[in-house]
């Protein structure tokens, strides 16, 4: 059985509303996070809500997918989504090596293999019922290090931005589609705490003087954003 609780509330035509409405919400972020021109040159204040949505929209895009994982893996068979997201891969893949020798170098569809890669990973870890918890705080702890140590080339740099920075790399966004697995199950009560932890985190790792708040940093993933992009997410998943 999982982890978590299993009981999911949907309508009678079998569909979480809530979890469709975070997607519209995602999609909403996303267009807003590429309509720079409309929004960085007007006003001020408008500035402010399109860094916040243009930071946020992959993590609650990314957190979202995790969770429909989540639901798609209680009712299809694993080989079903593993050949769905190896398509997605394959295609994405042979898009990019229509680019030359160094396709994957912010290339759009970068993200697309992420998206792929991750929803591979995420549904075995589903499947195979291992605990969650342990797991979502690798990628970026693995991310970290690399940060740190200056391991970016260990990657051979054809495929760098497909695993770490710069870009939509595997590390760390891998960790967003485990932890929106994860929340999707957790009660109200556990989702606040959630939210204040991280939030705490936040709070020290500014006071030590890590890299300060910044929405666009979500192509290098700070620490600060990192930490300040999981409070906010247990404050808005909420699919009871």
């Amino acid at each position: 059985m999982y982890f978590y609780s299993t009981t999911i509330p949907r309508t009678a035509s079998g569909r979480v509303d809530t979890i469709d409405q975070l997607k519209g919400w995602a999609c909403i972020f996303m267009l807003i996070a590429h309509s720079y021109d409309l929004w960085i040159y007007t006003d001020h204040y408008l500035t402010v809500i399109y860094h916040i949505c243009a930071g946020m929209a992959p993590v609650l895009f990314f957190s979202v997918t995790g969770a429909t994982i989540d639901l798609q893996i209680r009712k299809r068979r694993l080989f079903t989504l593993l050949s769905f997201y190896t398509v997605f891969f394959l295609l994405a893949f042979i898009n990019m090596a229509k680019e030359g020798p160094h396709y994957l170098y912010f290339s759009p569809y970068n993200i697309f293999n992420t998206i792929a890669i991750s929803g591979i990973i995420t549904a075995i870890i589903l499947k195979k019922e291992l605990n969650r918890w342990w797991l979502f705080f690798v990628p970026f702890l693995l991310h970290f290090a690399v940060l740190k140590l200056h391991l970016g080339d260990v990657f051979p740099s054809q495929i760098r931005p497909l695993f770490i920075y710069p870009g939509f790399g595997i590390l760390p966004w891998l960790s967003f589609f485990l932890i929106g697995s994860s929340l999707y199950s957790m009660d109200r009560k556990q989702m606040i705490l959630f939210s204040v932890a991280f939030l705490l985190l936040f709070v020290v790792a500014s006071v030590l003087k890590r890299p300060r708040l910044d929405f666009d940093s979500k192509t290098t993933m700070t620490v600060t954003y990192y930490f300040i992009a999981m409070s906010l997410l247990g404050g808005i998943i909420d699919v009871r």
